[in-house]
């Protein structure tokens, strides 16, 4: 290949924003020439390579929008330090099947034993599997669609919990008085209820039940 045609293929491939295939073309071809490789296989590993790199840009700026309070992974957890825990169960909740099927997963215990990590590491699986992914204190979810209603805005500040197909709610929602923070949800949820994402809660929360949207 001449370096006027390499230097055409790069500008073409900036238009169509393949920037990973734009960086790797001529290695990948100098390297398929090496090895006698055929077309197809160079086209396979160009593209590969290209799939790869904006899914990891995906993922890294999906998780940085999730606003998680850090940054764990699930194979990450000591499950020897709880060991009443089935393992089994979380491994099968990180195929976040529960999510395609608009279920919820609460966390409940003590400080300290590992529920944030667990929720987080879900969510960067949920993330993984192209889901978008929100986490939020369950008393500034409550402060924030409260102030929305009584503003006239609640639709408008909706989206920003709507579009994201999982939500975390962190934290214990005792902080809002119960009986409004009940009373909002009650009166509020229908605006919710068409949308289906999935709720992760940690912590006893002061609702009974938090229906799932497709059974709202």
């Amino acid at each position: 290949m001449s370096a006027a045609q390499l230097e055409r293929l790069q500008e073409q491939m900036q238009r169509l924003r393949l920037f990973k295939s734009r960086e790797r073309v001529e290695a990948l071809l100098q390297d398929a020439t090496a090895k006698e490789a055929s077309y197809a296989d160079f086209l396979d590993t160009l593209l590969t390579e290209e799939v790869a790199s904006k899914t990891a840009k995906h993922v890294t700026m999906r998780t940085h929008l999730a606003r998680f309070p850090f940054v764990k992974s699930l194979e990450t957890f000591d499950f020897s330090y709880q060991p009443s825990l089935d393992k089994r169960q979380i491994q099968t909740l990180s195929s976040c099947h529960f999510i395609e099927h608009g279920e919820n997963v609460v966390f409940l215990g003590p400080p300290g034993v590992g529920k944030s990590h667990l929720a987080v590491g879900l969510g960067l699986k949920a993330i993984e599997h192209g889901y978008r992914v929100l986490f939020a204190t369950a008393a500034g979810l409550i402060t924030a669609l409260t102030k929305a209603a009584t503003e006239g805005r609640l639709e408008e500040r909706l989206k920003l919990y709507t579009v994201p197909r999982l939500l975390g709610a962190r934290r214990r929602i005792e902080r809002q008085p119960p009986a409004r923070a009940s009373r909002f949800f009650r009166q509020r949820w229908g605006a919710y209820a068409a949308f289906t994402a999935s709720w992760m809660i940690l912590k006893a929360l002061a609702f009974r039940s938090i229906p799932s949207p497709r059974s709202a």
